[in-house]
């Protein structure tokens, strides 16, 4: 008698498993963006990724590649970065998707969402050893401003991760002439000293062989 109930449960449980997991592929098969949306509340950004990318795939549109590339972001996928983050930039209505995205960021949030997606892409490229390219992404996103947390700084903070010193002394190279663009405008002047902190810390990163340059822009911030 006891063996016949061990067995009933046995395969009441193998059953109720196995339904379980039909059900569980079921939902990932024909609802894959409500599986990403379910794996990244748990902190999973990669398997949402995955998932957000063949939600995408099947039906393309900006708001679902937009969060592609926020869950590539968030679990450092380069590979994806560098696939998809193109595209978005490039897309018709980026501009008014970007708008949205800042409008709900709200005002505790700093940087622009134009910033958020060239500067992941900047460093999709950079650590994919394409740093021209990835110099070239930024500071065009940057422009003939320095906003905040904009695209050259994702680089700066990345290469200053990484101890990367070349990078770095291009990156100085860039801020130097940063420097003399905003001080030639009145509408600009008031950037200067952002620049100048941006420049003073790849020098500290830099050590102690470039003291001077570092103590030059820190008296400039």
């Amino acid at each position: 008698m006891n063996k016949l109930i061990l067995k009933t449960a046995i395969i009441t449980l193998v059953s109720a498993i196995s339904v379980s997991v039909i059900a569980i592929c079921a939902i990932t098969l024909f609802f894959p963006e409500k599986t990403a949306s379910a794996t990244a509340k748990m902190g999973m950004y990669g398997v949402s990724a995955n998932f957000q990318e063949i939600a995408y795939n099947r039906a393309p549109s900006i708001s679902r590649l937009g969060t592609l590339v926020d869950y590539a972001a968030a679990s450092e996928n380069y590979s994806l970065l560098r696939k998809h983050c193109p595209t978005l930039l490039s897309a018709k209505n980026f501009n008014k998707y970007a708008t949205q995205r800042d409008a709900l960021a709200g005002e505790h949030v700093t940087g622009g969402y134009e910033q958020f997606v060239s500067g992941s892409y900047a460093v999709a490229l950079y650590r994919n050893g394409e740093d021209g390219k990835a110099v070239e992404v930024a500071t065009q996103a940057v422009g003939n401003g320095y906003p905040a947390n904009n695209a050259v700084q994702y680089l700066l903070y990345d290469s200053a991760d990484r101890e990367d010193e070349e990078f770095l002394l291009s990156l100085t190279a860039y801020f130097t002439a940063k420097y003399t663009e905003v001080l030639a405008e009145e509408s600009t002047v008031g950037l200067a000293p952002t620049v100048a902190m941006d420049a003073a810390f790849a020098y500290y990163v830099l050590g102690e062989d470039y003291q001077t340059e570092y103590t030059l822009w820190l008296s400039r911030v």
